[in-house]
Protein backbone atom coordinates (compact mmCIF):
# COMPACT_ATOMS: atom_id res chain seq x y z
CA UNK A 1 0.00 0.00 0.00
CA UNK A 2 2.63 2.03 0.62
CA UNK A 3 4.24 1.79 -2.72
CA UNK A 4 0.61 3.07 -3.89
CA UNK A 5 0.95 5.95 -2.20
CA UNK A 6 4.11 6.97 -2.88
CA UNK A 7 3.06 6.63 -6.58
CA UNK A 8 0.04 8.74 -6.34
CA UNK A 9 2.09 11.38 -4.60
CA UNK A 10 4.53 11.26 -7.36
CA UNK A 11 1.73 11.66 -9.94
CA UNK A 12 0.50 14.81 -7.92
CA UNK A 13 3.88 16.19 -7.75
CA UNK A 14 4.42 15.22 -11.83
CA UNK A 15 0.93 17.86 -12.59
CA UNK A 16 2.00 20.24 -10.57
CA UNK A 17 5.66 20.53 -11.98
CA UNK A 18 3.77 20.12 -15.48
CA UNK A 19 1.44 23.04 -14.59
CA UNK A 20 4.47 25.33 -13.88
CA UNK A 21 6.23 24.73 -16.96
CA UNK A 22 3.01 25.44 -18.69
CA UNK A 23 2.32 28.77 -16.65
CA UNK A 24 6.10 30.02 -16.70
CA UNK A 25 5.94 29.63 -20.88
CA UNK A 26 3.26 31.90 -21.33
CA UNK A 27 4.55 34.46 -23.72
CA UNK A 28 4.72 37.12 -24.45
CA UNK A 29 4.36 37.93 -20.63
CA UNK A 30 3.90 41.38 -20.82
CA UNK A 31 4.03 42.66 -17.71
CA UNK A 32 1.95 46.10 -18.35
CA UNK A 33 1.75 46.11 -13.98
CA UNK A 34 5.58 46.91 -13.96
CA UNK A 35 6.29 50.76 -15.27
CA UNK A 36 9.53 51.84 -15.61
CA UNK A 37 11.30 55.37 -13.83
CA UNK A 38 13.08 57.89 -16.52
CA UNK A 39 16.61 57.55 -14.97
CA UNK A 40 19.51 59.86 -15.43
CA UNK A 41 18.73 63.03 -17.62
CA UNK A 42 17.29 63.57 -21.42
CA UNK A 43 19.65 64.22 -23.61
CA UNK A 44 19.68 64.72 -27.61
CA UNK A 45 22.07 64.69 -30.65
CA UNK A 46 23.37 68.05 -30.04
CA UNK A 47 24.56 67.63 -26.40
CA UNK A 48 21.55 69.17 -25.27
CA UNK A 49 20.50 67.67 -21.18
CA UNK A 50 17.00 68.12 -20.03
CA UNK A 51 15.52 67.50 -16.63
CA UNK A 52 13.26 63.78 -16.26
CA UNK A 53 10.82 65.73 -14.77
CA UNK A 54 9.85 66.78 -18.22
CA UNK A 55 8.74 63.08 -19.37
CA UNK A 56 5.31 61.21 -17.83
CA UNK A 57 5.43 57.58 -18.03
CA UNK A 58 2.07 56.17 -17.41
CA UNK A 59 0.40 52.45 -17.10
CA UNK A 60 -3.32 51.37 -17.73
CA UNK A 61 -2.57 50.70 -13.67
CA UNK A 62 -3.12 54.27 -13.30
CA UNK A 63 -5.82 55.87 -16.42
CA UNK A 64 -5.93 59.16 -14.17
CA UNK A 65 -2.09 59.61 -15.49
CA UNK A 66 -3.23 59.27 -19.18
CA UNK A 67 -5.64 61.33 -21.90
CA UNK A 68 -8.08 59.32 -23.12
CA UNK A 69 -6.31 59.04 -26.86
CA UNK A 70 -3.43 57.84 -24.85
CA UNK A 71 -5.25 55.89 -22.50
CA UNK A 72 -6.66 53.95 -25.71
CA UNK A 73 -3.59 53.80 -27.91
CA UNK A 74 -1.56 52.39 -24.73
CA UNK A 75 -4.90 49.18 -24.06
CA UNK A 76 -4.81 48.71 -28.10
CA UNK A 77 -0.88 48.27 -27.92
CA UNK A 78 -0.86 46.22 -24.83
CA UNK A 79 -3.79 44.00 -25.95
CA UNK A 80 -1.83 43.27 -29.66
CA UNK A 81 1.02 42.05 -27.35
CA UNK A 82 -0.71 40.30 -24.53
CA UNK A 83 -3.31 38.68 -27.30
CA UNK A 84 -0.52 37.57 -29.41
CA UNK A 85 0.06 33.16 -28.98
CA UNK A 86 3.87 34.36 -28.88
CA UNK A 87 6.29 37.78 -29.23
CA UNK A 88 7.40 36.02 -32.95
CA UNK A 89 3.39 36.01 -33.63
CA UNK A 90 3.21 39.50 -32.13
CA UNK A 91 5.90 40.80 -34.36
CA UNK A 92 4.82 38.99 -37.44
CA UNK A 93 1.02 40.54 -37.28
CA UNK A 94 2.26 44.06 -36.38
CA UNK A 95 4.55 43.72 -39.32
CA UNK A 96 8.14 43.94 -37.55
CA UNK A 97 9.43 40.71 -37.83
CA UNK A 98 11.93 41.72 -40.55
CA UNK A 99 13.01 45.21 -38.51
CA UNK A 100 13.28 43.60 -35.37
CA UNK A 101 15.60 40.56 -37.32
CA UNK A 102 17.69 43.49 -38.51
CA UNK A 103 17.75 45.00 -34.84
CA UNK A 104 19.16 41.42 -33.72
CA UNK A 105 21.48 40.99 -36.70
CA UNK A 106 25.17 40.49 -35.22
CA UNK A 107 23.97 39.10 -31.63
CA UNK A 108 23.39 35.61 -30.62
CA UNK A 109 19.62 36.55 -29.69
CA UNK A 110 17.03 35.26 -32.21
CA UNK A 111 13.29 36.38 -31.74
CA UNK A 112 12.30 33.16 -30.05
CA UNK A 113 14.56 34.54 -27.48
CA UNK A 114 12.78 37.73 -26.73
CA UNK A 115 10.54 38.45 -23.94
CA UNK A 116 7.97 41.38 -23.54
CA UNK A 117 9.50 43.66 -20.42
CA UNK A 118 7.28 46.18 -19.76
CA UNK A 119 4.43 48.20 -22.30
CA UNK A 120 3.98 51.79 -21.04
CA UNK A 121 3.40 55.52 -22.53
CA UNK A 122 5.66 57.88 -22.90
CA UNK A 123 5.08 61.73 -23.00
CA UNK A 124 6.73 64.53 -22.86
CA UNK A 125 6.54 68.61 -22.08
CA UNK A 126 8.80 71.73 -21.29
CA UNK A 127 12.25 71.74 -22.33
CA UNK A 128 12.17 67.71 -23.52
CA UNK A 129 9.29 68.42 -26.13
CA UNK A 130 10.96 71.57 -27.49
CA UNK A 131 14.06 70.34 -28.24
CA UNK A 132 12.10 66.83 -29.90
CA UNK A 133 10.74 69.36 -31.84
CA UNK A 134 13.73 71.43 -32.57
CA UNK A 135 15.82 68.42 -33.61
CA UNK A 136 13.57 65.75 -34.25
CA UNK A 137 14.72 63.51 -31.30
CA UNK A 138 15.57 62.62 -28.00
CA UNK A 139 17.06 59.72 -26.07
CA UNK A 140 15.23 58.79 -23.16
CA UNK A 141 16.96 56.28 -20.43
CA UNK A 142 14.78 53.93 -18.77
CA UNK A 143 15.50 52.03 -15.40
CA UNK A 144 15.09 48.44 -16.35
CA UNK A 145 16.14 45.99 -13.09
CA UNK A 146 18.02 42.90 -14.44
CA UNK A 147 19.48 44.88 -17.60
CA UNK A 148 23.14 44.29 -18.01
CA UNK A 149 25.62 46.67 -20.22
CA UNK A 150 25.82 44.69 -23.52
CA UNK A 151 22.39 42.54 -22.86
CA UNK A 152 20.36 42.67 -26.15
CA UNK A 153 17.26 44.72 -25.65
CA UNK A 154 14.61 46.01 -28.51
CA UNK A 155 12.39 49.45 -27.75
CA UNK A 156 9.26 49.49 -30.17
CA UNK A 157 7.12 52.45 -30.48
CA UNK A 158 3.42 52.13 -30.99
CA UNK A 159 1.91 55.35 -32.79
CA UNK A 160 -1.64 54.44 -32.50
CA UNK A 161 -1.71 52.73 -35.87
CA UNK A 162 1.85 51.33 -36.78
CA UNK A 163 4.90 49.78 -34.64
CA UNK A 164 8.09 50.83 -35.32
CA UNK A 165 11.82 49.88 -33.56
CA UNK A 166 13.45 52.55 -31.80
CA UNK A 167 17.32 52.48 -31.48
CA UNK A 168 18.51 51.28 -28.04
CA UNK A 169 21.67 50.24 -26.13
CA UNK A 170 21.87 48.23 -22.74
CA UNK A 171 23.66 49.23 -20.06
CA UNK A 172 23.22 48.07 -15.98
CA UNK A 173 19.58 48.29 -15.14
CA UNK A 174 18.63 51.09 -17.67
CA UNK A 175 17.89 51.33 -21.52
CA UNK A 176 18.29 53.75 -23.26
CA UNK A 177 16.19 54.80 -26.50
CA UNK A 178 15.70 57.15 -29.38
CA UNK A 179 12.34 58.64 -30.06
CA UNK A 180 11.36 60.31 -32.97
CA UNK A 181 8.05 61.19 -31.48
CA UNK A 182 6.23 59.69 -28.07
CA UNK A 183 2.79 57.34 -27.17
CA UNK A 184 3.12 53.55 -25.91
CA UNK A 185 6.21 52.18 -25.45
CA UNK A 186 7.44 48.34 -25.37
CA UNK A 187 10.48 47.15 -24.11
CA UNK A 188 11.49 43.15 -25.30
CA UNK A 189 15.11 41.43 -23.82
CA UNK A 190 16.20 38.76 -24.55
CA UNK A 191 15.28 35.97 -21.29
CA UNK A 192 17.45 32.98 -22.56
CA UNK A 193 20.38 31.39 -20.96
CA UNK A 194 22.67 32.56 -23.47
CA UNK A 195 21.13 36.53 -22.83
CA UNK A 196 22.51 36.80 -19.26
CA UNK A 197 19.53 38.42 -17.89
CA UNK A 198 18.95 38.51 -13.90
CA UNK A 199 15.68 37.87 -13.98
CA UNK A 200 12.95 37.64 -10.69
CA UNK A 201 9.35 36.04 -10.56
CA UNK A 202 6.59 38.93 -11.88
CA UNK A 203 4.19 39.24 -9.14
CA UNK A 204 1.54 37.15 -11.04
CA UNK A 205 3.65 34.52 -11.91
CA UNK A 206 4.06 34.09 -8.23
CA UNK A 207 0.77 34.29 -7.54
CA UNK A 208 -0.40 31.92 -10.22
CA UNK A 209 2.42 29.73 -9.16
CA UNK A 210 2.16 29.54 -5.87
CA UNK A 211 -1.93 28.32 -6.22
CA UNK A 212 -0.50 25.52 -8.65
CA UNK A 213 1.90 24.20 -5.78
CA UNK A 214 -0.52 24.76 -2.48
CA UNK A 215 -3.33 23.14 -4.67
CA UNK A 216 -1.11 20.26 -5.96
CA UNK A 217 0.29 19.65 -2.11
CA UNK A 218 -3.33 19.90 -0.73
CA UNK A 219 -4.55 16.68 -3.22
CA UNK A 220 -1.37 14.96 -2.51
CA UNK A 221 -2.06 15.16 1.61
CA UNK A 222 -6.08 14.26 0.79
CA UNK A 223 -5.29 11.20 -1.70
CA UNK A 224 -2.88 9.76 1.38
CA UNK A 225 -5.26 10.69 4.28
CA UNK A 226 -8.10 8.95 2.02
CA UNK A 227 -5.62 6.02 1.68
CA UNK A 228 -4.87 6.15 5.03
CA UNK A 229 -8.13 5.81 6.22
CA UNK A 230 -9.07 3.18 3.69
CA UNK A 231 -6.52 1.00 4.95
CA UNK A 232 -7.38 1.22 8.92
CA UNK A 233 -10.69 0.68 7.91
Amino acid sequence: MSKKIFALVLAAAMVCAFALTTSAAVVPSATVDTTPDVSDSVTSDSGWSMPVGDVAVGSLQNPESLSDEAYRELRDATNQITNAESVGDFLADAGLTNAVSAALAGTSTSISDLSVQSVFDVSVTGDVAARLAAEGSVDITFSVPGVRAGNTVVVLHYNGTTWDVRPSTASNGAVTATFTSLSPVAILVDTSASGNLVTSPQTGDMHLEGMLVGGSLLCAAALVYCLKRRQEA
